[in-house]
């Protein structure tokens, strides 16, 4: 999924060495989001913080014996344009796509819509509870979570990366997701995620600078907006600082 930033950046003359972080896959259990399926129409609101779980969610319809026109009842918030863009694909027309794309900026803008009504939340199976918690604290009858994917550890040869890392080969180092630059560091050596905390970094928002920061990496870029053409104006400014 590194493809089309590494297409940007490759654009505009970078090299691009790609060290995934993590693979999707299919969640442990299907059970909490086939109940929420089954019974589509107690909910008010759909309410998606990723466009990795709009294809799962949407291919599950079938097999709760759903189509997509029993989604069309539900109003729609999306985390940010990319998620707002899978929705649309599907038929989905989100109402609610925040400035500030992550799990704040969406509790900010839905606001009091939520108070008394019920949220649907198809999502990863590991993710921040902050949305959760903001939703039912902003008077939400109902927050469901239903895993839809869930993230694990990538298989393939990082050889050529790592190499480029070690050898101090790297000008900057780009992470779209807190959960993979987690998953990055796992596949690090000690040695390696040393000079990983001592590479600029650009990160799309602040989540994932604040997991960059916690691991040891002191010089942090965030993308303005939170969003892929954001990260890599934010890569060109960067770079431009040398």
């Amino acid at each position: 999924q590194a493809a089309p930033l590494a297409d940007a950046l490759r654009a505009l003359g970078a090299s691009v060495l790609l060290l995934p972080g993590l693979e999707i896959a299919p969640p442990t259990s299907w059970d909490a989001a086939d109940r929420a399926l089954a019974d589509l129409g107690r909910f008010d609101w759909l309410v998606v913080t990723s466009a990795q779980a709009v294809g799962p969610f949407v291919d599950r319809l079938g097999a709760a014996g759903r189509s997509r026109r029993d989604l069309e009842r539900l109003r729609v918030a999306a985390v940010g344009p990319a998620t707002a863009s899978a929705l649309r694909r599907v038929g989905l027309r989100p109402e609610i796509v925040p400035a500030r794309h992550d799990a704040e900026g969406l509790a900010d803008a839905l606001g009091d819509r939520v108070a008394g009504l019920r949220v649907l939340l198809p999502r990863a199976e590991v993710a921040r509870e902050a949305l959760v918690d903001r939703l039912v604290a902003q008077g939400a009858a109902e927050v469901c979570v239903a895993p839809v994917y869930r993230a694990t550890a990538p298989e393939g040869d990082a050889k050529e990366a790592i190499e480029g890392l070690l050898e101090g080969r790297l000008d900057v180092a780009t992470f779209a997701s807190a959960g993979t630059f987690r998953g990055v560091a796992a596949r690090l050596s000690p040695e390696a995620l040393a000079k990983l905390a001592s590479t600029p970094a650009v990160c799309i928002g602040p989540p994932t600078a604040e997991a960059c920061r916690a691991a040891g990496l002191g010089d942090v870029t965030v993308a303005e907006p939170h969003t892929l053409e954001g990260l890599v104006a934010a890569v060109v400014k960067r770079l431009g600082r040398r």
